[in-house]
């Protein structure tokens, strides 16, 4: 079975909003994260819509959906799949949610992959 980064391998692409929503994303995360749901209220409680005022933690699918509805990208967009594409590539995941919820993940090693994603995303932008 292909991994993450095999798959991807010269399929990566950075449009001008893959930074700003990987970086939003990632801030999203530092206010409050959370596994095994897209996002959780103050109680750890599952909530229904991620704009919704009750959230106060996201996983990392969770945070990169709602950053992308913030740059007013939909979840499904192209940008947002980009942004997931870093992750992905830099996690060799394919899925981000199998790796948001390993039981081992911490959130500042969430944070180092979005921290690692950015990086990646700026380089291809200025390789553009």
């Amino acid at each position: 079975m292909k991994r993450a980064r095999e798959r991807l391998e010269g399929k990566l692409f950075a449009s001008p909003l893959t930074v700003p929503i990987l970086e939003n994303a990632r801030y999203v995360i530092e206010c409050g994260w959370t596994q095994h749901h897209m996002a959780v209220n103050a109680s750890g409680r599952p909530v229904r819509g991620l704009t919704s005022p009750a959230v106060a933690c996201f996983c990392s699918a969770g945070a990169i959906i709602r950053a992308a509805e913030v740059h007013e990208a939909k979840y499904q967009s192209i940008e947002a799949r980009e942004a997931t594409n870093f992750l992905r590539y830099v996690t060799n995941y394919s899925i981000i949610t199998e790796w948001n919820d390993h039981p081992r993940q911490t959130k500042a090693n969430v944070l180092r992959g979005f921290d690692r994603a950015i990086k990646l995303a700026k380089e291809w932008r200025k390789a553009a």
